[in-house]
């Protein structure tokens, strides 16, 4: 996931809906480089680097959770999210430190 360039967008733009409209890149097609699941083009990354005016590596850099043990049960998945939360607030306050 591109944690960087999720929260910016909801950040500066308040929404992937909004954003995709300013930016002219398609819904669907901006929630898929946000996942991760697709590269964007050259023009796509100026256009996002240039709306958003942050550094393109770190804009579009990919987090991964490392691997860990299966989830089987709540107690899992609830530490599972906890982390992940911890994680998206420290990516959240790097960018507001940044503004």
């Amino acid at each position: 996931m591109r944690a960087n360039l999720r929260a910016t967008i909801e950040v500066k733009a308040g929404s992937q809906t909004a954003f995709a409209q300013k930016s002219g890149i398609e819904l669907s097609r901006l929630n898929r480089i946000i996942r991760g699941w697709l590269e964007p083009t050259p023009i796509e990354r100026d256009r996002c680097t240039e709306l958003l005016g942050v550094d393109t590596d770190w804009l579009f850099r990919i987090f991964t959770i490392p691997n860990q043990a299966p989830v089987t049960g709540g107690e899992d998945f609830s530490r599972l999210a906890r982390e992940i939360t911890r994680e998206l607030s420290r990516i959240t306050e790097e960018i507001d430190s940044k503004f």
